[in-house]
């Protein structure tokens, strides 16, 4: 029986192009059976479509043509059980980054849609907020030199902190597209003093989020004192988050709170990839609280004005 095929047919048989069969000749890991030394027609057999079956395989597992080749040449089992090993740990790490770069862009697709539909702004308000993961970064802390905190300075800090930021998620290994809507956190040590220093940064994560080297923090269940800002900016020129935060404070004071831990300076919206120059910012300032009055006052819907933006 005449099991010779044709280039044509071979390639028609196992669903690949001739152009193909050509390119895995050339590369040493398909030879055809026979090759007319006057024409140079190729001709193969139909058993070795076993071997272009292989070779397809090794390729939609994701295997490069070279490995493909060192795999066929040595033939031995352990070591392609070793490839496959390597490359399995190789696609999972891709699997998490492609994860996080879909949750990245699921995130910024919500914050076009806030730059759209802004919440209500300049205003005090209680918010029930679940419990929340995030990714502690570490970063030079900042706050009021001699009592003034110039909007200039401010921004200065923050952007040279967010190359520190950017550089720490490179050494970890973990992809730049998670490098967006970076927050800032006061302890709450220091907010019950009644200071705004500025001393670490933070990535809100998911539920179940692991990665090697990474620290991980959490914003308890809570009522939240919040307000919301669109800038960073007041309209006499001031840093907007060190003043808000601050009358923050005061209210938390005059109106008998408790502060239970962090403040959480959340990034809704970095506008760089809105405005294209210049950074800037819409903000959700946010201090867990406890108080008897907290659990009404969010029920009753009370809102309070915070302020001049």
């Amino acid at each position: 029986m005449d099991t010779r095929l044709t280039i044509g047919a071979m390639a028609k048989m196992n669903g690949v192009s001739e152009k193909t069969l050509r390119l895995y000749h050339k590369q040493g890991l398909l030879e055809p059976a026979y090759v007319d030394e006057h024409n140079g027609y190729r001709y193969y057999s139909l058993f070795q479509s076993a071997q272009l079956d292989m070779i397809q395989q090794m390729k939609a597992v994701g295997f490069s043509l070279e490995e493909i080749r060192s795999i066929l040449k040595r033939q031995d089992i352990d070591y392609l059980e070793e490839l496959l090993k390597r490359h399995r740990e190789r696609l999972d790490k891709e699997i998490r980054q492609l994860i996080l770069a879909r949750q990245m862009a699921g995130n910024l697709e919500k914050s076009c849609e806030l730059v759209r539909d802004k919440p209500v702004c300049d205003t005090v308000l209680v918010e029930h907020l679940p419990r929340r993961l995030y990714l502690h970064l570490p970063i030079d802390g900042y706050g009021p030199a001699g009592g003034a905190f110039p909007l200039e300075r401010a921004l200065y800090n923050w952007e040279t902190n967010l190359r520190q930021v950017k550089k720490e998620l490179i050494e970890l290994g973990l992809p730049l597209s998670m490098f967006r809507n970076v927050g800032c956190v006061v302890r709450r040590e220091d907010l019950q003093a009644g200071r705004v220093f500025f001393s670490g940064a933070f990535l809100w994560v998911r539920e179940g989020f692991e990665h090697p080297g990474c620290r991980l923090g959490e914003a308890p269940e809570s009522d939240y004192l919040c307000v919301y800002c669109d800038g960073v900016e007041t309209d006499t020129a001031e840093y907007k988050e060190e003043k808000y935060l601050s009358r923050l404070l005061a209210y938390i004071r005059g109106r008998g709170y408790r502060i239970t831990g962090d403040y959480m300076g959340e990034v809704l919206a970095d506008t760089p990839a809105f405005c294209y120059d210049g950074r800037d910012m819409m903000l959700k300032l946010q201090i867990p609280i406890a108080a008897e009055d907290a659990q009404a006052e969010r029920e009753g819907g009370g809102f309070h004005i915070c302020g001049e933006t």
